[in-house]
């Protein structure tokens, strides 16, 4: 699933930090992270302004990254780092509240950028 390549992508860009030349910037921060639900909202909101029902796109995709970096970090040494971005104190989880205003942002986000940018 995107969900969890995303994850997989945005831990394995921060193990790389020793091969700076090599490496992708770090996909473990506040901006990337909000950069990539944006980015799995996109098909959603691209789909949503041709349809009114979704075919193909998920917007359970980003909602899927959000669980699979919180499932996945201790796998990659960066549960710190995952609770700093989602805003989690040590031993909680994000309230449901909280992700769902994050993903009704990334989807106004997305929706923003497609409009901004339809004549190119």
């Amino acid at each position: 699933s995107n969900a969890l390549e995303a994850a997989i992508l945005t831990f394995e860009s921060s193990k790389n930090e020793e091969d700076a030349d090599k490496a992708l910037d770090s996909l473990l921060s506040d901006t990337a992270v909000m950069k990539m639900l944006i980015w799995l909202m996109a098909p959603v909101a691209f789909e949503s302004s041709l349809h009114p029902q979704l075919i193909s796109s998920d917007p359970r995709e980003a909602r899927g990254y959000l669980q699979r970096l919180g499932e996945k970090a201790s796998a990659f040494d960066a549960e710190d780092a995952v609770n700093d971005i989602l805003r989690v104190d040590l031993g909680k989880k994000a309230s449901e509240e909280e992700i769902e205003d994050l993903l009704k942002w990334a989807y106004a986000e997305a929706d923003l950028l497609l409009r901004e940018n339809k004549s190119i």
